[in-house]
């Protein structure tokens, strides 16, 4: 490998790392699924008024938190790209897994802001 074959991988590898850095870990999506659990207790805890509403939300919770489990957060982000791609390159394929995470979060971000204004309309403020 010559000097300007070795200098671009160098970069390469130096701009993948940069961009996939917020998933080391995955940090940030755990705190999330947390939250989500936290809220999914919350609702156990009800008023008789809020009761067939209550177990509502806990079902859907328990169906997300089952499916989003942050243990297969990577096996689900392969299998949503191998649903897109037959034969990917390694770019397009690294590409898809980093916007599938992306996807993921966003998706746990939403069901967070969704329960928790359904916590604040029942008064429970604290998450």
């Amino acid at each position: 490998m010559d000097r300007a074959d070795k200098n671009f991988w160098e970069k390469y590898n130096q701009k993948f790392n940069k961009l996939s850095e917020p998933f080391r870990g995955n940090k940030e999506y755990e705190e999330v699924y947390e939250k989500l659990a936290r809220i999914r207790n919350q609702l156990t805890v009800c008023s008789s008024n809020w009761e067939a509403v209550c177990q509502e939300k806990t079902n859907r919770l328990n169906e997300i938190l089952n499916d989003r489990d942050p243990k297969k957060l990577e096996e689900n982000c392969h299998r949503r790209c191998r649903e897109y791609f037959s034969n990917p390159s390694m770019h397009d394929y690294t590409k898809c897994i980093m916007e599938s995470k992306l996807f993921y979060l966003s998706e746990l971000l939403g069901e967070m802001a969704k329960q928790s204004k359904f916590l604040e309309a029942m008064g429970n403020t604290s998450i």
